[in-house]
């Protein structure tokens, strides 16, 4: 019966948007808690901004197509190499549409930055755009490079908030920066990226402007977000943002005429780092998480939740076994004869023998160094610090979201 089948595929995708809707809120309140007990670190890598910014905004061309309307994303950039001074009345600005169209000189510049806080940062703002845009309207995204520096965002202090030190310098000289893989890195601060997200959506007023990131604000929300939300998501993006020394500021003519909010992030050339990609030859050509298949071990003792992850991995090309429980999972990890898994993604309560105790067994009985992600519904604190404990590299909320568990993947080279 394909009314029943429509019906029933309708309701599978109403489960899903509110499980979706509940981690998101979940994790918000878990990020605000770390906020406010100066807990949320920085895990800093050499980001490049204009790509990142690029891939992470073409995940919404679909939900802006579902809802007709019209999502156009430009970037800009002065055409000259001059990166010490401002741009000067009469330099060429080239406008493109792709990142790889903007000259050499700026797509060579990085943010130092924690990459998957950034996308966070972009998939909020861009969300929160389309969120409040009604059908048939208009979200223009718009990438400038601005090659002077971001007001009072470069004061260099001798330790951030994520723990990482620097070396003292005034604006435009080098600075040195502490990665999070332990590598030091000569910078030299190159202006800034700005990125401006302006909606035709519900406006806001001047009232709502000054109260709009502080915590548990929440406009209209009934109305506007179908009673969902925290109300933290902005709280937390500009907090985030100011971690990374750049701002966050919006802007509405009123309500019913739409929203504008302005990004920006500093940038830095690195050219020893640059040199050192460029001359960086793989010790093999399927290094790369896009260029092989995965072996990937799902454990869960629910088993339509083991064969949904699967079958959503097997559809991107990895190869997946499944275990019921802990126990089950050393067995396989002990009886594996092709060359041991890629991944191990591993649920936390369950019969036998539970997540954390069977990481912590994989780890020290086995000696595996297996990448290993707890995937599990227990977000509080404790239980991921207790997970990440017994060994497991990090943990993912269930619904498992694919994009970011590839980020995962890429970001630890597995």
């Amino acid at each position: 019966n394909l009314n029943g089948l429509s019906e029933s595929l309708g309701l599978l995708e109403d489960i899903e948007m509110s499980a979706n809707s509940a981690v998101e809120v979940l994790n918000e309140v878990l990020q605000y808690d770390k906020i406010e007990r100066s807990a949320l670190k920085l895990e800093l890598s050499m980001v490049e901004i204009f790509d990142t910014v690029e891939k992470t905004v073409s995940e919404f061309k679909l939900p802006a197509a579902k809802k007709e309307i019209h999502l156009k994303v430009t970037y800009e950039a002065d055409n000259s190499n001059n990166t010490r001074h401002a741009t000067q009345a009469g330099d060429e600005i080239v406008v493109v549409s792709s990142a790889g169209d903007l000259p050499r000189h700026v797509r060579d510049l990085y943010a130092v930055a924690d990459s998957s806080r950034i996308c966070q940062i972009i998939r909020n703002l861009v969300s929160n755009a389309l969120k409040f845009t009604s059908n048939q309207g208009r979200v223009l995204v718009r990438i400038s490079y601005c090659n002077a520096p971001i007001m009072n965002s470069l004061k260099h202090r001798q330790q951030t908030r994520s723990g990482k030190r620097t070396s003292k310098g005034s604006d435009g000289s080098k600075v040195t920066v502490k990665l999070n893989n332990g590598d030091k890195i000569d910078v030299e601060p190159r202006g800034h990226v700005l990125m401006t997200i302006c909606d035709s959506g519900a406006g806001m007023t001047s009232e709502q402007l000054d109260s709009l990131f502080g915590e548990g604000v929440q406009f209209n929300a009934d109305r506007l977000q179908g009673g969902n939300g925290s109300g933290l998501g902005l709280h937390i993006t500009k907090n985030l943002i100011e971690q990374h020394h750049g701002t966050l500021d919006a802007h509405s003519e009123g309500l019913g005429r739409g929203s504008t909010f302005t990004l920006s992030l500093p940038l830095f050339s690195a050219p020893d780092y640059k040199s050192f990609q460029e001359n960086f030859v793989p010790c093999s050509p399927n290094d790369s998480f896009t260029q092989r298949n995965l072996r990937i071990l799902v454990v869960d003792d629910v088993l339509s939740n083991r064969k949904l992850l699967c079958r959503l991995l097997e559809r991107k090309g990895h190869r997946c076994d499944m275990a019921e429980n802990g126990q089950r999972a050393l067995d396989a990890i002990k009886s594996d004869t092709e060359g041991g898994y890629h991944c191990i993604l591993i649920d936390f309560e369950m019969p036998v023998l539970n997540g954390p105790d069977a990481v912590r067994r994989i780890r020290e009985d086995l000696g595996c160094d297996v990448f290993i992600v707890g995937v599990t519904g227990n977000m509080l604190t404790e239980d991921v610090e207790y997970f990440i404990s017994r060994g497991a590299n990090c943990v993912l909320p269930k619904p498992v979201q694919l994009p970011i568990l590839e980020e995962l993947l890429v970001e630890h080279g597995v």
